[in-house]
């Protein structure tokens, strides 16, 4: 899968690409987290957003996710939600 920064995200977020937002639960140390994926219909592309480090960004609160989208994503229309991934 490829990766954005928030940085590159932001880039992406200013552009006229249709792309579409999924919010997906995943498990911690026995806590549910969130991490982000933007999906790119019209590249077939899927990216999953990282930290500066590389490593995947999660987020321990489904509103703090959504805030950073806000910020980041100005031009999204919806957020999916996937509370149980298919490989769980």
């Amino acid at each position: 899968m490829l990766t954005l920064t928030k940085k590159e995200l932001t880039r992406i977020g200013e552009t006229p690409l249709e792309y579409a937002v999924h919010l997906v639960a995943a498990t911690r140390s026995n806590r549910r987290w969130w991490s982000m994926q933007i999906r790119v219909p019209t590249q077939k592309k899927v990216y999953r957003i990282v930290t500066y480090l590389g490593e995947t960004k999660f987020w321990k609160r489904l509103d703090l996710v959504v805030h950073f989208i806000q910020e980041s994503c100005p031009n999204a229309k919806e957020i999916i939600i996937t509370l149980k991934p298919p490989n769980q």
